[in-house]
């Protein structure tokens, strides 16, 4: 059975095919713009009470300029422009040096807020990608992003923002029990109906399901998170950052058909937003990734479109490039490396929030390269990501893994040893990192393997 979004909006219960309406304003009110004094910036529409889909919402909203959205906050100023970048590209080390520098020029005002904002993203990112120093970064993530929001409390509508800092409450990193959390941040929502304040919640919400994902039966969850991010678009269709969130949040609930038609008219209003947030590749992948029944030919239309648009932006080549991997092989070794010919030559262009293409481009290079036993000349692009981001992924461990791999073809020695000895190395910073909190327990165990394979090396060598 498929179900509008829009009675999702109304706050229904699904349960055994049937539903079940449950206590709920009603469209007039959830429509209506906010009560005066209300912070807001964005426009508020109000459809036809008959409307079917959330996507009705925009009929009535201005297409956003692009690339950017229209506000103090989403533009990266040319003074953060280097730091964004290490942001984008996972250099969250270098990122919060060069943050924290500008940070100190700044004692109060809108700029400030600005620096302390992106310091709080930067922490927050670092949390989610570290968690074994995620309570560390994550309460620095909420101390700066609060600072931001107490000088500015329009900060907390900034692209990223609200996302980030309610993913720091649902990791239970911002001295409060996440399942509290919520409870509150939904109760808050109602009596505001702020579309912020859903969207908040919903972060929460889809963060504890997702937690939950590989353990217990989360249906209930999953169809809360949805409610929430569509009574968001009810109240703002204006804001990307909820589509993006509300899409696919509708998988999980099986409302396939309903995301493909949904996020054909999200793309047909969002189409002029390059890379609005981090960890979204824009519109176009969005509308690509949740929609059904898609063929190679439109998607490849669609990304035509988008380069026709910004000759130079970095994700249709990327994307381009990466659908080769799942397809043609051969092709996408093909690709990948003029891909990064083109961000060498200058030929790309990312915009800040888009540097991380080019290191992603390079890792993806590498590993095809260690696919087919091209084994040094993948180490040498493992490398140029290291020395871009050192911690980026699991590259530490990939490169352990290929000294491992080249030792193997010694039988003994010193030349042995000393390959070894090196990826114990890389294999020891990646036990450090815990990137992600899965790449540690492999470093672990690799670290292990090779201590002992080392010490039985010496030995045999001492005693010849």
């Amino acid at each position: 059975m498929r179900l509008n979004s829009l009675a999702i909006a109304l706050g229904v219960i699904i349960s055994g095919g049937s539903i079940v309406t449950a206590q709920t304003t009603g469209v007039a009110t959830m429509a209506t713009p906010p009560e005066p004094g209300e912070p807001h910036t964005h426009t508020h529409a109000t459809p036809a009470v008959s409307a079917p889909t959330l996507s009705s919402f925009l009929e009535n909203v201005p297409k956003p300029a692009g690339p950017d959205i229209d506000s103090f906050y989403a533009p990266v100023p040319p003074d953060l422009d280097a730091s964004v970048r290490f942001l984008a590209m996972d250099n969250f080390t270098s990122a919060a040096a060069a943050l924290q520098t500008e940070y100190q020029k700044y004692p109060d005002g809108k700029d400030r807020a600005r620096v302390a904002m992106w310091l709080g993203i930067n922490y927050g990112m670092q949390a989610i990608s570290y968690p074994s120093s995620g309570w560390e970064n994550g309460t620095s993530a909420t101390t700066f992003l609060k600072e931001a929001m107490r000088i500015d409390p329009t900060v907390f509508e900034a692209p990223d923002v609200a996302r980030v800092l309610a993913e720091m409450v649902a990791h239970g990193w911002a001295s409060e029990d996440p399942a509290t959390a919520l409870q509150r941040a939904e109760q808050k929502a109602e009596e505001t109906r702020r579309p912020l304040d859903f969207y908040f919640a919903g972060v929460i919400s889809r963060r504890l399901a997702q937690r939950a994902w590989g353990y217990s039966d989360t249906t209930e969850q999953d169809k809360k998170t949805l409610s929430l991010f569509a009574k968001s678009i009810a109240r703002d269709p204006s804001r990307y950052e909820s589509w993006s969130a509300y899409l696919p949040a509708l998988m999980p609930a099986g409302m396939h058909d309903l995301a493909t038609s949904e996020a054909k008219r999200m793309y047909q209003h969002f189409g002029n937003l390059r890379t609005p947030l981090f960890g979204d590749q824009g519109p176009a992948v969005m509308s690509m990734s949740v929609s059904s029944y898609r063929t190679m030919e439109e998607d490849a239309a669609l990304l035509k479109a988008v380069t026709d648009k910004w000759p130079d932006a970095p994700m249709p080549p990327f994307e381009t490039a990466m659908r080769a991997i799942e397809t043609t092989i051969p092709l996408a070794m093909e690709l990948f490396p003029k891909l990064i010919q083109r961000f060498e030559s200058g030929d790309i262009k990312p915009l800040p929030r888009e540097a991380g293409y080019y290191p992603s481009a390079l890792y993806k290079y590498a590993f095809l390269l260690s696919t087919v036993d091209q084994t040094t000349e993948s180490l040498t692009y493992f490398h140029k990501v290291r020395d871009l981001s050192p911690s980026y992924a699991e590259v530490n461990m990939n490169i352990a893994v290929l000294l491992a791999q080249q030792s193997d073809k010694l039988t003994t020695g010193p030349a042995k040893l000393a390959l070894l000895e090196e990826s114990l190395k890389y294999a020891a910073k990646q036990e450090k990192l815990d990137y992600k909190g899965k790449s540690a327990l492999k470093a672990n165990e690799m670290a292990r393997r090779l201590r002992s394979i080392i010490y039985r090396l010496k030995q045999a060598i001492e005693t010849k």
